[in-house]
């Protein structure tokens, strides 16, 4: 118990320490220093060091790699090249170091002897998964979460590495596990990394199902509520019949909402003596009156004196969801 409390003090500072020192200092860096190099130098620096600084004062040098990555998450965004690198040197260099790592530390002598280590092992797994999985189901009750969902939470945080080999390294130097227990805990952490693995490929790929279904009806859904509005060009009175009359055949009859079309006419110059309502009222409904016989307008003409602006609506009697509005004015 006296050594334990030196431990928990040096503990406190080396993680008061990085919390308080390395967001500063990353901060300055990043700031003066853009070059991609440099950059990722540094967080491999400042990495190690951290390691090599928890092997100093009787921690684990995982667990200092894990606190640094842990502090220096923040400032460095997810689709970066600094990311790239990290993850690049990370999945080519250290993940299977540490694979050959593990693999070396396994007795073949002790596993082959017995069954004793197939047994430890398996009961190591069946639990290991077992309890990562009843969280996972919790936390979809909780958050009333999907059953893709679940599986992805349970994949993503089934697999063991590092801090349980860390965890049996420290008892089996302590002598509180024997061989039997560490090769258990090495095979189990090839048996939860390759579940792992293949069931978070599996499970997110049922997760991209789901988002595409659930995209599909979002944009049905999205199709059957919204209003739409179309802006129609007609400044050319050779096009603006077809336009017209191609907009009115695409006006769906099952929308419960209405559509909305806003003719578009843009006129430098206006005749002083001509009001902007009789401009419209001349050509417009001409435009709109020949482009079918079976449809018939009703339109309704709002001016003002005091404003050059006038707001027409057209609609369309045989097409009641269909609303043409039409504001015309001097540019």
């Amino acid at each position: 118990m006296a050594s334990l409390i030196p431990v928990l003090c040096y503990l406190a500072l080396y993680c008061v320490g990085l919390i308080y020192i390395y967001p500063r200092v990353t901060r300055y860096f990043f700031k003066h220093y853009s070059d991609g190099i440099a950059q990722f130098i540094y967080v491999m620096v400042m990495v190690f060091g951290a390691a090599a600084l928890a092997s100093f004062i009787g921690l684990e040098g995982v667990f200092g790699a894990f606190f640094a990555g842990l502090v220096l998450n923040r400032f460095i965004p997810a689709r970066s090249p600094l990311m790239g690198r990290l993850e690049f040197v990370g999945n080519a260099i250290f993940i299977p170091y540490f694979l050959i790592g593990v693999g070396m530390l396994i007795d073949l002598h002790v596993v082959m002897d017995g069954w004793t280590t197939l047994y430890t092992a398996a009961v190591m797994s069946a639990v290991a998964m077992l309890s990562k999985w009843i969280a996972a189901w919790v936390t979809q009750k909780v958050y009333r979460l999907t059953p893709v969902d679940r599986s992805i939470m349970y994949q993503l945080s089934n697999a063991h590495t590092a801090v349980a080999l860390a965890v049996v390294m420290i008892g089996y130097e302590m002598h509180l596990f024997d061989v039997t227990v560490l090769n258990g805990t090495v095979v189990m952490i090839l048996v939860t990394c390759t579940v792992s693995s293949f069931g978070t490929e599996r499970a997110a790929s049922r997760l991209k199902v789901q988002l595409l279904e659930q995209a599909d009806e979002d944009s049905v859904k999205d199709d059957a509520t919204t209003h739409p509005r179309t802006l129609v060009a007609i400044s050319n009175p050779l096009t603006a019949p077809r336009l017209s009359t191609s907009r009115f055949r695409c006006v769906s009859p099952t929308r419960r909402w209405p559509e909305t079309s806003t003719p578009f006419m843009c006129a430098t110059t206006i005749p002083p003596r001509r009001r902007p309502s009789d401009a419209i009222r001349s050509t417009w409904p001409n435009v709109l009156h020949r482009q079918s016989r079976r449809t018939s307008l009703q339109s309704s003409v709002s001016t003002s004196t005091s404003s050059p602006v006038c707001s027409t609506q057209w609609r369309n009697a045989t097409s009641p969801n269909l609303c043409w509005e039409y504001t015309a004015g001097p540019v």
